[in-house]
């Protein structure tokens, strides 16, 4: 697969592609380890907060965004979930 020469800079510019992340769900599942569900990349158009729709001619960097927030999302936020009380203490300090 190749990417559209000069497309793959839409990742910060498109207004489309940005409004994914506006309200992007990252909310975890009961046991409070994990994603209820992966963030993935889709073509077209989104059928579920939890889906990325790539950018038409700059699949290669709409999927590299998405495996950046999928990985960095399913480690960060259940630590983050499960420190919460301690981030919240240290930032009254």
């Amino acid at each position: 697969s190749t990417e559209t020469p000069g497309l793959g800079d839409k990742i910060i510019t498109d207004a489309k592609f940005l409004s994914n992340f506006a309200h992007l769900d990252v909310s975890l599942d009961e046991s409070g380890e994990r994603l209820k569900a992966p963030i993935t990349l889709i073509k077209g158009p989104r059928e579920n907060d939890h889906q990325i729709s790539a950018i038409t001619g700059a699949t290669i960097s709409s999927r590299a965004v998405t495996r950046m927030i999928a990985r960095s999302t399913a480690i960060n936020i259940p630590l983050i979930y499960k420190n919460l009380k301690v981030l919240e203490e240290a930032g009254n300090e």
